[in-house]
């Protein structure tokens, strides 16, 4: 074991490194493609500088926003309150404490594993990672929200290990930050029961109470956006994004495949009925139809859809959880032709071409491509070492099947749109499980002590 001064030494050299790869690829790329993912980003700075400017999450049409959870705009008009409304500023703030999440995945590891190596591990990877190096200088809420589940995760494991509230009240805090900073809160919940029903020692009466613990924190943050919500509108929800994702991705990709179409004339089609439809039901009313109410109307056109086509439905959806596993970090660096990616008649090879000929206008990008595909075939054999290390020492096994739990739900809700951009979350749960197994390879210890673990 190295000790804590060494371990500090190694974290700190990490973090230089991370840090010069970020300023890199934000200097000779990023900042010169607008650090913006299309759509994503302009309605998160709208949002923000409605708020810096007049306290209200509004849009740039000063109409309430409902389709955008809170936490991201939040963290960007703080920086622009504080630094003024910069986007290049924001953006460098948001890559320093972006840093953060390279000391919390090898506290997070350490806690789990127990090894050191492993943990370093853990710290490597997510420094050199690709992907997280790029959403680091994006307009985007993955950086943050990385935080936000390192910290939930920390928090959970520690209750669970050392038996104490003070730990599940702000794993239940944290998630409640995580959940109004990416819309999977629920699910986070969901793996924080199976985690303690599954890793706790202790009764089951004292197990439901660390859940109602964790929940108690967790439901209170949220709250706080469905009475608003509420008061705005007289619906409770967290957000307007449901429906339209549904109706855009899963109905549009079902009339694809059965009309055998591109992305256009399907997406026209369905918006064109959501449209009549809500104007209907105005006219028979004689009000405006809120926007949740507009967003569950889209909801329940797809839901017809996809009922009336389950196998399909099926399919598509496979298909979409596949892409989102094993699509590279490196295709957002493409600006590809409008329409390529949905459209149905462009073939794999010709998007491949795409994504290796279009590296020539920022030659920086390349070593990042090829660094993006060796840690993902790096991943890919740690992940095997892991599960064959679980299948062969009983006292992994709990602990891996509670990774792969949370891996499994977070990558099932991309079932709509597969892209690398959605794996973010379960990421998380996938560079734990590799590094592990590649300590197991590197160094092929037999067995962790199972007093260490305490799980």
């Amino acid at each position: 074991m190295l000790s804590i001064k060494k371990i500090n030494i190694n974290i700190i050299i990490l973090i230089l490194l991370g840090l010069t790869l970020r300023v890199i690829l934000f200097n000779l790329y990023t900042k010169h493609n607008n650090y913006k993912i299309p759509i994503d980003s302009n309605q998160y700075n709208e949002i923000a500088s409605k708020l810096a400017e007049k306290g209200n999450f509004l849009n740039a049409d000063n109409t309430p926003n409902f389709f955008r959870l809170p936490g991201y705009p939040i963290f960007m008009a703080v920086i622009y309150k504080i630094f003024g409304k910069n986007q290049t500023t924001m953006l460098f703030i948001q890559i320093i404490i972006s840093l953060l999440i390279i000391y919390l995945a090898f506290i997070l590891s350490n806690q789990i594993f127990h090894n050191t190596l492993t943990s370093k591990i853990t710290a490597l990877i997510f420094t050199i990672h690709p992907g997280i190096i790029l959403f680091s200088g994006l307009q985007a809420s993955e950086s943050i929200f990385i935080i936000f589940l390192l910290l939930f995760l920390i928090f959970l494991f520690n209750g669970i290990n050392k038996n104490k509230i003070f730990y599940f009240i702000f794993s239940g805090i944290f998630i409640g930050i995580a959940g109004l900073t990416r819309n999977v809160g629920e699910y986070l919940f969901l793996g924080s029961i199976f985690a303690i029903l599954l890793l706790s020692k202790e009764k089951l009466l004292l197990k439901i109470k660390h859940i109602i613990t964790i929940f108690l924190p967790y439901f209170s943050i949220i709250s706080i956006w469905f009475i608003r919500n509420y008061i705005l509108t007289g619906f409770i929800f967290l957000h307007t994004l449901t429906g339209q994702h549904f109706l855009r991705y899963n109905a549009v990709h079902i009339l694809m495949d059965i009309n055998n179409c591109t992305w256009e004339s399907p997406h026209q089609e369905l918006f064109k009925n959501r449209n009549n439809t809500i104007k209907k039901l105005e006219q028979k009313t004689h009000r405006v139809l809120t926007e949740i109410e507009q967003d569950r109307i889209a909801l329940k056109l797809a839901y017809n859809i996809i009922n009336q086509n389950k196998l399909i439905a099926l399919k598509d959806a496979i298909k979409q959880i596949f892409i989102t596993c094993f699509t590279p970090y490196s295709f957002m660096f493409l600006n590809l032709p409008p329409g390529i990616l949905f459209n149905q008649h462009t073939s794999t090879i010709t998007k491949i071409k795409y994504y290796l000929t279009n590296t020539i206008k920022y030659p920086i990008i390349i070593p990042f491509i090829i660094l993006d595909i060796l840690i993902d075939l790096i991943l890919l054999i740690g992940f095997l070492f892991f599960i064959i290390n679980a299948i062969k020492h009983k006292n992994l096994f709990n602990i891996s099947i509670v990774l792969l739990f949370f891996t499994l739900i977070l990558i099932s809700i991309t079932l709509s749109y597969g892209c690398a951009r959605l794996r973010i979350p379960a990421e998380v749960f996938i560079i734990l499980i590799a590094s592990f197994g590649l300590a197991k390879f590197l160094y092929k210890f037999e067995k962790i002590n199972d007093k260490r673990i305490n799980l």
